[in-house]
């Protein structure tokens, strides 16, 4: 073998390591970032119950209800649906229908995949899009009960079609990358 054919391998396999080390370390913060929504979740659900139990005993037995209990409790509904959302696309676990991919070859089938996902990320970018138009519309408003920004609330919605869009991107990659290998 000679030395520029010597020089080639070495610098393809460097390439190779160099890509492998970037994906490994996309891998290990998608992978961070979803485990911290997950206990976002978690927290949002159990402050969730916590403040509205009390509210309910507060207002039934002390009649003294917490005035900015339920006003808080949606606004914590909001962000736990769009984090749950997001979490969802990250596991893959909405709701599709495959009665037209599993009548076709492997091949097609990813090709359908691709096409649905940029599908997805076209609607999740006019969803960000108008979504944080609506947020800074709103960024003067108040809330009556908590007294915070109501961009605050509306956040949530293009926040998460952003974490959405990315993680879509990802699954793109991964669906070219298959396509590319067949």
């Amino acid at each position: 073998m000679s030395c520029s054919s010597t020089v080639r391998v070495l610098l393809h396999a460097s390439e190779k390591e160099g890509q492998e080390t970037m994906e490994q370390y996309l891998e290990g913060a998608r992978r961070w970032i979803f485990k911290v929504l997950e206990v976002m979740l978690a927290l949002l659900l159990a402050v969730m119950v916590v403040l509205v139990f009390g509210n309910v005993i507060g207002r039934y037995f002390l009649s003294r209800a917490i005035t900015w209990a339920d006003e808080m409790a949606r606004y914590m509904f909001i962000w736990l649906t769009f984090i749950g959302a997001a979490a969802g696309v990250h596991r893959g676990a909405h709701i599709g229908l495959d009665l037209l991919i599993s009548h076709v070859s492997e091949r097609k089938q990813e090709i359908l995949k691709i096409i649905g996902i940029i599908g997805v990320i076209a609607f999740l970018a006019v969803w960000a899009r108008w979504g944080f138009r609506l947020v800074w519309l709103n960024r003067r408003y108040i809330s009556p009960g908590v007294g915070v920004s109501m961009a605050y609330v509306y956040g949530a919605a293009p926040v998460m079609a952003v974490v959405m869009a990315l993680e879509q991107l990802v699954s793109l990659a991964e669906s070219v990358r298959k396509l590319v290998r067949r």
